[in-house]
C-alpha cells in the first residue's frame, strides 16, 4: 500500500503491508482538516484507492488569538447538537459572529467548542467576548467552559456557569490562571 496525506498529496509511506499506520508528524501541520488516501498497487500500477473521512490535525492555535468566524476559521470549531433537537450554533454570514436560535420550550444542549489553543502552565490568560440576543423580551442562557479536548465530557472547567443574554450587547471577560 501507499499512504498519501491531503491536501498536498504528501506520500507518507510506500510498500507498506501492515493494515494500520500512524502519522507521527501531525503537530507540525497547520491546524486544519486532512484526509488520507490508501492506495493499493503492484508492479502493474495503482489499484483501488480508499479515502478517509476528514480529520482535524495540526498544532494548537497560539495566543493572542482573535476569532473572526470567517469561513475557514469557523470550520475549525466543533459544533454539537447534543440533544438532537435540530438546533445548533451557526456562522452568521453577514458579520463576525456565530448564532443560535435557542429553544424556549425545552432544555438546550448545543455546543460551540473552539479549536485547540495552546496555553502554557503558570501563565495568566484573558478570555474576552461579547454577546446579545436578537429576540425582544426573551433572554437566552449559556455556559462558558474549557477543557482539554473537543469532547463535551472534557469541558470540565466551568468559567461562567450561566450567562444570561439580553438584547443589549454586553462584553465579558474571564481570567484564566
Amino acid at each position: 500500500y501507499k499512504i498519501i496525506r491531503n491536501p498536498g498529496k504528501i506520500v507518507l509511506v510506500e510498500n507498506i503491508t501492515a493494515t494500520t499506520y500512524t502519522d507521527t508528524d501531525t503537530h507540525s501541520l497547520d491546524l486544519g482538516y486532512y484526509t488520507y488516501d490508501v492506495v493499493s498497487y503492484n508492479d502493474s500500477g495503482d489499484g483501488a484507492t480508499a479515502t478517509t473521512s476528514e480529520i482535524l490535525l495540526g498544532g494548537a492555535l497560539t495566543v493572542p488569538w482573535i476569532e473572526n468566524f470567517n469561513t475557514s476559521s469557523y470550520l475549525l470549531w466543533t459544533i454539537l447538537d447534543a440533544n438532537s433537537d435540530g438546533t445548533k450554533w451557526n456562522r452568521y454570514t453577514t458579520s463576525e459572529q456565530i448564532e443560535i436560535s435557542p429553544s424556549y420550550s425545552r432544555a438546550n444542549d448545543d455546543w460551540a467548542i473552539s479549536p485547540p489553543i495552546f496555553l502554557e502552565g503558570g501563565k495568566q490568560y484573558q478570555l474576552m467576548w461579547t454577546n446579545r440576543t436578537s429576540t425582544d423580551n426573551k433572554e437566552a442562557k449559556y455556559s462558558v467552559t474549557i477543557g482539554n479536548s473537543n469532547a463535551i465530557a472534557s469541558q470540565t472547567t466551568i468559567l461562567f456557569p450561566e450567562v444570561v443574554v439580553l438584547t443589549t450587547t454586553k462584553a465579558y471577560q474571564a481570567l484564566l490562571v
